[in-house]
């Protein structure tokens, strides 16, 4: 209903538009047919020179009634177009977004839409709405609480990577001291050990099994 209502909202649009256009030529052609009253009044010598100032003040007061109607007029077409020019640019990103859907048996399967056309607003909103729509139908067959926690999950995961190096950094642990080495030998090649990118990534994926588990077990 909502697409309907917005397409409703552009045909309106179109048509507050195309009024609005033939308003401007109407008060333009009004404005230069009083302005040739005047001229007539000016120079016309049948008329007193009390008259020609009545009927001269009558026009001005038509005139400026006239132009007053003509700056509103103006104003609502500017207003039209705005609005016009922000659901175009809304429209278009959202279909950015959705480029990666396709709806087999749509009406603009294999069509390109042309911006400069008259129709591209409720063409380019048709093929939004049949995008949203199988993307709905697709989303209803899939568990939504669980596909949020694995995009949760993979976010930590790629926090926690954005974190490391580029590079593999070797950092030695402190050596081990003589004493201690009399007493373990073995000591010596688990204090030489280095932490690397890899090991780190590791370490971050059982965290992040150990954070599911926890989560899975605090389930009513």
């Amino acid at each position: 209903r909502r697409f309907v209502a917005q397409g409703d909202t552009f045909a309106q649009l179109e048509t507050l538009k195309s009024e609005n256009e033939q308003t401007l030529v109407r008060l333009k052609q009004e404005k230069q047919q009083l302005q040739r009253e005047l001229e007539d009044l000016k120079y016309s010598g049948e008329a007193t020179l009390v008259s020609q100032q009545k009927l001269q003040a009558e026009a001005q007061e038509r005139l400026k009634k006239e132009e007053q109607r003509h700056a509103e007029a103006q104003n609502q077409l500017e207003r039209a177009l705005r609005a016009m020019q922000v659901a175009k640019d809304s429209l278009e990103h959202l279909a950015s977004k959705l480029v990666h859907i396709t709806v087999e048996d749509g009406r603009f399967v294999g069509k390109e839409l042309d911006p400069q056309a008259d129709n591209y607003l409720p063409s380019l909103l048709g093929l939004v709405e049949e995008k949203l729509l199988k993307l709905q139908a697709q989303l209803g067959s899939h568990d939504v609480q669980e596909m949020l926690r694995h995009i949760a999950d993979r976010e930590f995961l790629a926090s926690l990577e954005g974190r490391l190096p580029e590079y593999n950094t070797r950092i030695t642990l402190p050596l081990a001291t003589p004493k201690d080495k009399f007493f373990d030998e073995e000591s010596e090649e688990e204090d030489n050990q280095v932490v690397t990118r890899a090991s780190l990534k590791i370490r971050s994926q059982k965290l992040i099994e150990s954070y599911k588990k926890h989560r899975r077990s605090r389930r009513p």
